[in-house]
């Protein structure tokens, strides 16, 4: 497990200084708009809620 915690944080920052995510998106943020999409299903309010996370995190 915590192999795989690690592994995720290095995968985050390499997104962060690679220029994908928005430089203020921290790790956990990461982890709750994966945490969000997971809850909400399927269908069309899924899709939107993926969709404005995006938004919010990549550049």
């Amino acid at each position: 497990r915590r192999a795989h915690a690690e592994a995720f944080a290095r995968l985050v920052d390499r997104a962060r200084a690679d220029g994908v995510l928005r430089p203020r998106v921290s790790l956990e943020d990461v982890r709750l708009a994966l945490t969000a999409t997971t809850s909400a299903r399927t269908g069309p309010a899924a899709r939107r809620l993926t969709a404005v996370l995006l938004t919010g995190l990549l550049t």
